[in-house]
């Protein structure tokens, strides 16, 4: 009935005392054994004026016993939840600058040290540059564009089309032929240089989270190749079919399908809204097409997009 509420020993010593009602006489000056101290502390025992023991009921030492485990239990509890909110709070906050320089993560904060340690990425990258744009030139607290890799190294970049400016023509300079392709929404910005990646985070100050952890640089990586394989080319193609669409309607055509609106095309392109607009009054018209969304469908059987 007692089992694991109490010792061995303090249990013995109550079935004892509950079976003889005149236990006997204690003296006050009579040491406690460890048993009696335990029926003394859940006060399973008492003794009466005579100085004799008396045992509670079995009923009334239960209830004493679970209502004694209970607090315990209750104690844990409590205990433990404060345990999962310090998890919480240690998981809610940011990676300390503590992991200092030259570890496989190192927070970076200020403009300043985020575009000196850009440079060194890229300018000391060997294979490949991969790139992830979302801000435009000179409102970017991140620092970025990153100056060009060197000649030899893979180069790729993607950008949203917000980063493209007009007054600069596609990807602000950094436009290599097959290298640069758009993609709207990107979360975050990135650079990759050979086996280090340098994570942009949202801050004031252009913080970001330099990444030497093979698996990490690898996942990046992987999720890079998939956003480019999402994304839409801005070269324009290599060569049109003769009389169908030239060059530049098929660019436009491209970034049409992917979704960008006729604003965020003509950015992309460097060009004006009304140059998108009539190209696409064009490509309706070559195409049989009354309406966008037909000419969507007839540049998809024909191949086109």
């Amino acid at each position: 009935m007692f089992a694991g509420l109490l010792s061995d020993d303090a249990r013995q010593l109550y079935e004892a005392l509950l079976a003889d009602a005149s236990a006997p006489f204690v003296p006050p000056e009579a040491p406690e054994t460890p048993a009696l101290a335990e029926l003394l502390r859940h006060a399973l025992v008492f003794q009466t004026p005579a100085g004799s023991l008396r045992a509670v009921s079995p009923a009334a030492a239960l209830r004493r016993l679970l209502l004694a485990r209970q607090r315990e239990l209750a104690d844990a509890n409590r205990e433990l939840a404060d345990r999962y909110a310090e998890l919480e709070r240690l998981e809610r906050e940011p990676p300390r600058a503590a992991w200092g320089t030259g570890t496989q993560l190192e927070l970076l904060s200020g403009s300043d040290e985020l575009a000196a340690r850009l440079h060194e990425l890229v300018t000391t990258a060997r294979h490949h540059c991969h790139h992830l744009r979302t801000h435009r030139p000179g409102d970017d607290p991140h620092g970025w564009p990153a100056p060009a890799p060197e000649a030899g190294v893979r180069f790729r970049a993607i950008h949203t089309p917000e980063t493209v400016a007009q007054s600069t023509g596609p990807a602000a300079g950094q436009d290599r032929t097959g290298s640069v392709r758009l993609l709207p929404g990107l979360p975050v910005q990135l650079t990759i240089a050979d086996r280090v990646a340098l994570v942009g985070i949202p801050s004031t100050d252009g913080g970001a989270l330099l990444v030497r952890v093979p698996a990490l640089v690898d996942a990046l990586l992987d999720w890079f190749e998939l956003l480019w394989r999402r994304a839409v080319p801005l070269d324009p193609p290599a060569s049109a079919a003769a009389g169908g669409p030239s060059s530049a309607q098929l660019q436009v055509l491209r970034l049409a399908a992917a979704g960008f609106k006729d604003e965020a095309i003509a950015r992309s392109l460097g060009r004006s809204t009304r140059w998108v607009r009539r190209q696409m009054e064009s490509l309706e018209e070559r195409l049989g097409a009354t309406n966008r969304l037909t000419l969507g469908i007839a540049a998809a059987r024909s191949g086109l997009v």
